[in-house]
């Protein structure tokens, strides 16, 4: 008995001594015998505490690294000539700082990242490295971003710039928040360049993508048909940027956003007709606003956009686009003759909607009216009063904190006169 008692606690010691974290100062693999060898170089060590570099033209798999569950640091992956697959990291759980995949000619999928669920650093899959000549660090054979399947958040941002055999964003499906932007191929000003995701037609990939707290820059996608995939995205905390996409022919997928924290620009777009899928954007939280050189664009006179040359927050640019919108003026007036066939009632806008509490609605009223606007629930019983009585006409907005109030389904009615509007609310958690 005694005897199994020490063996006992031999075997626990050696598991735990396995389990120690390792490599404080990081590691960087520029072989594949370095690869192979790791396990038998560092025994036990699945819990890296440093950076994690893998670039060499020799190395061809990551098999060596299958017990490692944790990287406190980031993970590049750069300019390996002959690396097809991600396999060998199927055990990564945790990575502490950026996802880096770069200049991998290969490399034609991610699979092996299946175990990552929350990014805490930036996830950029090629981006643009600025120089006397800038190029693009995308990975010119990669078809799918298959293996990051249960990826639901990324505290950082994501970039897609230049993966020229990119045909779709499949892959992504779980992906729900974006703490910094969203890049989807990109521009470098000085010299006018272009690194965009040339085969992308839409961005369906990003279908439970409801956040970003950052920006949306949608650049130089020279086949983008539409932005077909954001259709749940409710907020950007920045700029909206959508620039020289030569087959963009409608910004439909966007029809849900309600409000971004900065400026809109629509520029270069050459075949770009429809913009009224940002109507619901709340006018206020536009900064400044840019619509250039997009020659097919003749009417921009949607509810977000007359809402703010009505009252602008910053500057206004809007020129060299096909007559309707071709200036500001002519929106404005554009707007005026929409207003005046506006009824009575108007529309009523809500957002964000779904919200965990916090509701904003807007509405126009023609002419002065008698408001009685109440929210309901599923059995009809009045929950609150937003408002009751005279108001001036023009463009109203309202605001409702739903409280106490449990998770569910909620109506508001807004009377006004003699006319009617109804807007269902679905409130979260």
């Amino acid at each position: 008995m005694k005897y199994l008692y020490i063996l006992l606690i031999a075997l626990i010691g050696i598991a735990v001594a396995n389990a120690q974290p390792c490599l404080p100062e990081g590691i960087t693999f520029t072989t594949q015998a370095q690869i192979d060898n790791f396990q038998a170089d560092y025994p036990g060590c699945s819990e890296i505490e440093g950076e994690v570099i893998i670039n060499g033209a020799d190395i061809e798999n990551l098999d060596g690294l299958i017990g490692v569950n944790s990287i406190a640091g980031s993970l590049q992956i750069k300019s390996n000539d002959v690396l097809n697959e991600l396999t060998g990291l199927q055990n990564l759980e945790y990575l502490g700082g950026d996802l880096r995949i770069e200049q991998n000619n290969l490399l034609v999928n991610l699979q092996g990242l299946e175990n990552l669920v929350n990014l805490n650093g930036d996830l950029v899959i090629g981006d643009i490295e600025l120089g006397q000549y800038p190029y693009s660090t995308g990975n010119p054979s990669l078809t799918s971003l298959t293996g990051l399947n249960n990826l639901v958040s990324i505290q950082g941002s994501l970039k897609l710039c230049g993966n020229y055999s990119l045909t779709s964003l499949s892959g992504l499906e779980n992906l729900s928040f974006i703490g910094g932007s969203l890049q989807v191929g990109g521009i470098e000003f000085v010299y006018g360049f272009t690194f965009g995701n040339p085969l992308l037609v839409n961005l369906n990939g990003l279908t439970r993508l409801s956040a970003i707290g950052g920006g949306l820059f949608v650049a130089g996608n020279s086949n983008l048909a539409s932005l077909s995939g954001l259709d749940s995205l409710s907020s950007i905390g920045w700029n909206c940027w959508f620039d020289l996409n030569e087959s963009l022919l409608t910004l439909q997928g966007l029809n849900r956003l309600a409000s971004i924290g900065g400026s809109l620009y629509i520029r270069w777009n050459i075949a770009l007709s429809d913009i009224s899928a940002l109507g619901n954007i709340a006018a206020q939280s536009i900064q400044d606003l840019e619509i250039i050189y997009n020659r097919a664009l003749d009417k921009c006179s949607i509810q977000s956009i007359c809402g703010y040359l009505a009252n602008p927050g910053g500057s206004v640019t809007i020129e060299e686009n096909a007559p309707g919108c071709n200036s500001p003026e002519e929106v404005e007036t554009a707007c005026q003759v929409g207003l005046e066939n506006y009824p009575e009632k108007g529309t009523c806008t809500i957002y964000p909607n779904p919200s965990t509490g916090q509701f904003t609605f807007e509405f126009y009223l023609q002419q002065p009216s008698i408001v009685n606007m109440v929210v309901h629930n599923s059995l009809g019983q009045v929950v609150a009063t937003l408002a009751d009585g005279m108001l001036a006409s023009g463009l109203h907005q309202v605001f409702w904190n739903s409280g106490n109030l449990p998770a569910g389904i909620y109506y508001c009615r807004l009377p006004a006169d003699k006319q009617l509007s109804s807007v269902k609310i679905i409130k979260i958690r």
